[in-house]
């Protein structure tokens, strides 16, 4: 289990191991104690795309599959334009 906080998040990437696969759960603590999933490959274990997720305003998946770095680095930190676009809500 990794642990570390990122702009006021506590974050943590757990392993859920089975006979021939280990699959990663990416969890998010918001800065008002508000527990998240996020919906990031289960086989991507790099912080910095949970960080990347954060950065998006929490997004939800774009297509069949979980969200993974090039659908992060292509949705971008989120300003008022991407939230409209890709979400249909303003902030």
């Amino acid at each position: 289990m990794r642990c570390w906080t990122y702009k006021g998040h506590r974050c943590e990437i757990s392993e859920d191991a089975d006979d021939d696969v280990i699959k990663l759960w990416h969890t998010v603590v918001t800065p008002d104690g508000k527990m998240l999933t996020a919906d990031i490959s289960p086989y991507c274990g790099d912080p910095r795309v949970v960080e990347m997720w954060i950065d998006a305003g929490y997004p939800g998946r774009i297509s069949c599959a979980p969200l993974d770095r090039g659908d992060l680095e292509r949705i971008g930190p989120m300003n008022k334009l991407t939230a409209v676009v890709l979400f249909g809500r303003r902030i």
